[in-house]
């Protein structure tokens, strides 16, 4: 991530496009990990996404079982 980016988070949503959760990210402690608990989630297909200063950078899928 840049650290000319204003803000910067990860977002998982559901298959209908509904936000679950999200994680903030800072510029300045970038590791590039994030942590996530399959404990907050039902089994299921689930997308997640990389948003830096309001634009979808990337998205994947995730399943958890």
């Amino acid at each position: 991530m840049s650290r000319d980016a204003r803000t910067a988070s990860i977002s998982i949503y559901n298959l209908n496009g509904g936000l679950l959760k999200r994680y903030p990210l800072s510029p300045a402690a970038a590791t590039g990990k994030v942590q996530v608990s399959a404990t907050d989630f039902e089994p299921g297909m689930y997308v997640y996404a990389l948003i830096i200063d309001g634009t979808v950078i990337d998205s994947k899928r995730m399943v958890l079982e």
